[in-house]
């Protein structure tokens, strides 16, 4: 059983190995692991976003604690938590 304690939760350690896991994984990939207000914000940018709807979004996503990335061809990538 290894580090789960009586209570059957995940020692401390396992818990930040968890959200270290958690941080590195793009959420676009599985936006069913972020907040509704989170996708709603992700699906404004529709299928061909510009630059200016890429930094809008992104300034909203991050007074929500998340941020994306974008290339030169404006493709956003790499969703996650701050």
């Amino acid at each position: 059983m290894g580090n789960i304690n009586r209570k059957g939760n995940r020692s401390t350690s396992q818990q930040v190995q968890h959200l270290k896991q958690i941080k590195t994984v793009d959420l676009f990939e599985n936006l069913n692991f972020v907040p509704v207000t989170v996708a709603k914000e992700v699906n404004k940018l529709g299928e061909q976003p510009t630059y200016n709807d890429l930094q809008e979004v992104k300034s909203n996503l991050n007074s929500m604690g998340y941020t994306l990335d974008y290339g030169l061809d404006a493709v956003p990538l790499n969703l996650r938590r701050i």
